[in-house]
């Protein structure tokens, strides 16, 4: 008689957790949100877009979050005219956006930067138009060399396909 273990299916597939396949099925279907993971989304579900990203009213100029029924800059920049004339701004520096800006930046979730340049974007098609290339702001060469790429390259490269625009990173220096 045999005594061969047939308890258990023989191979590699059996020994490999069920979250591996279920990531290798899913990357053949729609693209899911990068928030959630939940919806169909690309980059994001119209959930997390309302949830998280929503516009807000912001003064036109250094984007600080105004009451509705405020005109479109702050007391401070009528006041204090600052040395820009405008800002573009996604979503306030709060849960869960913190969280998703550290998964870019130190965990190296690259999708996050699409949907961040995505947003940008759609958010400043004025900007976009009026600009001759976008240029990201260069990361010091220790950090570049450490998280291996420049998550504002990154996301100025997703703006950049989307208004089609020249991206040009060499012309700032750090």
């Amino acid at each position: 008689m045999s005594t061969s273990a047939a308890a258990s299916p023989p191979g590699r597939f059996w020994r490999l957790p069920l979250a591996h396949h279920c990531a290798r099925l899913r990357s053949g279907l729609a693209p899911r949100c990068v928030v959630c993971d939940l919806h169909k989304g690309d980059p994001l579900c119209a959930g997390c877009a309302e949830d998280y990203f929503a516009v807000a009213p912001r003064c036109a100029v250094c984007a600080l979050r105004l009451p509705p029924s405020a005109v479109d800059r702050c007391g401070r920049c009528l006041r204090h005219p600052p040395r820009f004339d405008a800002t573009v701004t996604l979503a306030d520096y709060a849960p869960p956006v913190d969280r998703m800006v550290a998964a870019l930046k130190f965990s190296g979730q690259l999708p996050l930067a699409r949907a961040f340049g995505t947003l940008l974007a759609q958010r400043a098609p004025t900007v976009l138009r009026e600009a001759d290339a976008l240029c990201p702001v260069p990361l010091a060469f220790e950090r570049q060399s450490e998280r291996g790429f420049n998550q504002a390259q990154e996301i100025a490269r997703r703006c950049a396909e989307a208004g089609s625009l020249k991206l040009r990173p060499e012309i700032l220096l750090r």
